[in-house]
Protein backbone atom coordinates (compact mmCIF):
# COMPACT_ATOMS: atom_id res chain seq x y z
CA UNK A 1 0.00 0.00 0.00
CA UNK A 2 2.72 2.41 0.61
CA UNK A 3 5.06 1.31 -2.23
CA UNK A 4 1.38 2.31 -4.41
CA UNK A 5 1.50 5.94 -2.83
CA UNK A 6 4.70 6.36 -3.22
CA UNK A 7 4.76 5.02 -6.86
CA UNK A 8 1.77 7.40 -7.50
CA UNK A 9 3.88 10.62 -6.11
CA UNK A 10 6.67 10.04 -8.21
CA UNK A 11 4.74 9.93 -11.37
CA UNK A 12 2.05 12.37 -10.50
CA UNK A 13 5.27 14.72 -10.45
CA UNK A 14 7.23 13.71 -13.36
CA UNK A 15 3.52 13.82 -15.06
CA UNK A 16 3.01 17.51 -13.91
CA UNK A 17 6.51 18.90 -14.79
CA UNK A 18 6.05 17.57 -18.26
CA UNK A 19 2.58 19.16 -18.52
CA UNK A 20 3.69 22.56 -17.27
CA UNK A 21 6.86 22.45 -19.70
CA UNK A 22 4.94 21.83 -22.39
CA UNK A 23 2.09 24.29 -21.14
CA UNK A 24 4.71 27.01 -20.54
CA UNK A 25 3.15 29.38 -23.46
CA UNK A 26 7.30 30.49 -23.80
CA UNK A 27 8.68 30.13 -27.76
CA UNK A 28 11.85 28.91 -27.34
CA UNK A 29 13.77 27.41 -30.21
CA UNK A 30 16.81 25.11 -29.35
CA UNK A 31 20.04 26.03 -31.15
CA UNK A 32 23.32 27.33 -30.62
CA UNK A 33 23.69 30.22 -28.37
CA UNK A 34 26.31 32.71 -28.92
CA UNK A 35 29.20 32.82 -26.33
CA UNK A 36 28.92 36.52 -23.83
CA UNK A 37 31.40 39.40 -25.20
CA UNK A 38 32.28 36.99 -28.48
CA UNK A 39 30.79 40.00 -30.79
CA UNK A 40 28.05 37.58 -32.53
CA UNK A 41 25.10 39.77 -34.11
CA UNK A 42 23.24 37.08 -35.77
CA UNK A 43 22.22 33.56 -33.28
CA UNK A 44 23.41 30.46 -34.30
CA UNK A 45 26.26 32.18 -36.49
CA UNK A 46 29.76 32.44 -36.03
CA UNK A 47 33.05 34.50 -36.10
CA UNK A 48 36.22 33.11 -37.63
CA UNK A 49 39.19 33.93 -35.55
CA UNK A 50 42.15 33.66 -38.01
CA UNK A 51 45.01 33.29 -34.83
CA UNK A 52 43.52 29.59 -33.99
CA UNK A 53 45.21 26.61 -35.54
CA UNK A 54 43.31 24.63 -38.26
CA UNK A 55 43.00 21.12 -36.61
CA UNK A 56 42.47 19.75 -40.21
CA UNK A 57 44.86 21.19 -42.03
CA UNK A 58 48.38 19.16 -41.48
CA UNK A 59 51.92 20.90 -42.49
CA UNK A 60 55.10 19.54 -42.14
CA UNK A 61 57.71 21.83 -41.22
CA UNK A 62 60.86 22.32 -43.15
CA UNK A 63 64.76 21.52 -42.06
CA UNK A 64 66.98 22.79 -43.51
CA UNK A 65 70.42 20.07 -44.37
CA UNK A 66 73.88 20.72 -44.56
CA UNK A 67 73.75 20.66 -47.85
CA UNK A 68 71.47 23.58 -47.89
CA UNK A 69 68.71 21.97 -49.67
CA UNK A 70 65.10 21.89 -47.76
CA UNK A 71 64.30 18.15 -46.67
CA UNK A 72 61.65 17.04 -45.00
CA UNK A 73 61.51 15.98 -41.45
CA UNK A 74 58.98 13.04 -42.47
CA UNK A 75 61.22 11.34 -44.32
CA UNK A 76 61.70 7.90 -43.69
CA UNK A 77 64.40 5.68 -41.62
CA UNK A 78 64.59 2.41 -42.23
CA UNK A 79 65.07 0.23 -39.50
CA UNK A 80 65.66 -3.40 -39.51
CA UNK A 81 62.27 -6.00 -38.99
CA UNK A 82 61.08 -6.87 -35.71
CA UNK A 83 62.54 -10.65 -36.36
CA UNK A 84 65.21 -12.89 -36.21
CA UNK A 85 65.70 -15.70 -38.66
CA UNK A 86 66.11 -19.39 -35.95
CA UNK A 87 66.19 -21.56 -38.85
CA UNK A 88 65.80 -23.34 -41.98
CA UNK A 89 63.80 -26.30 -42.97
CA UNK A 90 62.89 -28.22 -45.58
CA UNK A 91 64.98 -28.90 -48.76
CA UNK A 92 65.33 -28.42 -52.19
CA UNK A 93 62.19 -25.67 -53.47
CA UNK A 94 60.50 -26.61 -50.54
CA UNK A 95 62.38 -24.70 -47.86
CA UNK A 96 61.09 -22.72 -44.94
CA UNK A 97 62.10 -19.86 -43.00
CA UNK A 98 61.20 -19.93 -39.41
CA UNK A 99 61.55 -16.45 -37.82
CA UNK A 100 60.73 -15.22 -34.50
CA UNK A 101 59.02 -12.16 -33.16
CA UNK A 102 60.36 -10.11 -30.00
CA UNK A 103 57.71 -11.26 -27.86
CA UNK A 104 58.82 -15.39 -29.24
CA UNK A 105 55.92 -15.89 -31.27
CA UNK A 106 57.42 -18.22 -34.13
CA UNK A 107 56.24 -17.49 -37.72
CA UNK A 108 56.67 -20.34 -40.61
CA UNK A 109 56.79 -18.12 -44.19
CA UNK A 110 58.03 -19.96 -47.55
CA UNK A 111 59.14 -17.68 -50.43
CA UNK A 112 56.95 -15.43 -51.41
CA UNK A 113 55.21 -15.03 -48.05
CA UNK A 114 54.17 -11.85 -46.68
CA UNK A 115 54.32 -11.04 -42.75
CA UNK A 116 53.71 -7.36 -42.03
CA UNK A 117 55.83 -5.41 -44.41
CA UNK A 118 58.13 -7.99 -44.66
CA UNK A 119 58.21 -10.21 -47.66
CA UNK A 120 60.23 -13.59 -47.96
CA UNK A 121 61.74 -13.08 -51.84
CA UNK A 122 64.42 -16.05 -51.53
CA UNK A 123 65.11 -18.83 -49.18
CA UNK A 124 68.80 -20.35 -49.59
CA UNK A 125 70.93 -23.08 -47.56
CA UNK A 126 71.97 -20.87 -45.29
CA UNK A 127 70.36 -17.32 -46.20
CA UNK A 128 66.90 -15.97 -46.60
CA UNK A 129 66.28 -13.23 -48.67
CA UNK A 130 63.77 -10.72 -48.22
CA UNK A 131 62.49 -7.12 -49.12
CA UNK A 132 61.19 -5.06 -45.81
CA UNK A 133 59.97 -1.08 -46.17
CA UNK A 134 61.39 -1.25 -50.09
CA UNK A 135 64.74 -2.10 -48.98
CA UNK A 136 66.06 -5.98 -49.73
CA UNK A 137 68.27 -7.45 -47.46
CA UNK A 138 68.77 -10.73 -46.21
CA UNK A 139 69.33 -13.09 -43.09
CA UNK A 140 72.04 -15.15 -42.65
CA UNK A 141 71.49 -18.12 -40.53
CA UNK A 142 74.16 -18.74 -37.69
Amino acid sequence: MVLAVVLSAVWGTVGYNVWAELNSGEDEEPGVEPLPGSGMAVEGTYRYEANVRDPFRYSVPQHTAKTGIAARSDSIIWVPPPFRLCAIIGTGTGRSAVLEDQRGQVFVLGEGDTLSQLRVTKISGREVYYSYIGKKEKWNLE
